[in-house]
């Protein structure tokens, strides 16, 4: 039997990854105060077509399953895009941003811009050699009924107690770190959120 540790033993190569899914999202429907993007997915494996409706929560709840596995930590995870705008106060709002605070006028719907990038979005994934292949992609893509979302908001509330309960450090080394530490996921945080801003507003040209 080989041994692995041996450099003389022979490794074999690793298999091609070729892409399981192609995915095309034809549509957006307003739906009250929800955005409901109606997705084609067609198995390249078995030529089955599955069409489901996800609204961005369903996108973010994805994004966020993804993001939280331990071996996903050192790879480059491609950034969800940007939520839509639904409602006319947050449309206004940006329009006034966008053209200026004494123009009246609301720039139009851009949904077709928000399926394309969500479609883009999806695709990375699903061209990625590890997060194409993650059961949590194919269940998103497949199943008529969306995974429940209500883990997020819950880790979200864990996270913001945990930050008022403060400890008192019994050194100032353990102080001195903690501070540290609280800046340092500061600037992680406004970096993260810069190139995820740079790369939606790259895939939305």
């Amino acid at each position: 039997m080989d041994d692995p540790s041996d450099p003389t033993t022979p490794i074999e190569p690793k298999r091609p990854f070729f892409a399981r899914f192609s995915v095309a999202i034809i549509e957006a429907i307003k739906d009250g105060e929800r955005l409901l993007f109606k997705i084609i997915t067609k198995s390249l494996t078995t030529g089955e077509d599955f069409e489901t409706v996800r609204e961005y929560d369903d996108f973010e709840y994805l994004n966020h399953c993804i993001n939280v596995k331990d071996e996903n930590r050192c790879r480059i995870i491609p950034p969800l895009p940007a939520r839509p705008i639904v409602d006319a106060k947050s449309a206004q709002m940006q329009s006034k941003k966008m053209l200026g605070r004494r123009l009246k006028c609301v720039i139009k719907d851009e949904y077709e811009k928000d399926c394309r990038s969500l479609e883009k979005y999806l695709s990375l994934l699903i061209d990625h050699p590890v997060f194409g292949a993650d059961p949590i992609l194919d269940r998103f893509l497949t199943l008529e009924k969306a995974p429940p979302c209500v883990a997020i908001s819950r880790i979200k509330s864990k996270m913001v107690d945990a930050k008022k309960f403060n400890h008192t450090d019994i050194d100032d080394y353990f102080a001195y770190q903690r501070v540290w530490m609280t800046n340092y996921k500061e600037y992680i945080s406004q970096a993260l959120n810069d190139y995820s801003a740079y790369k939606n507003a790259e895939q939305r040209q």
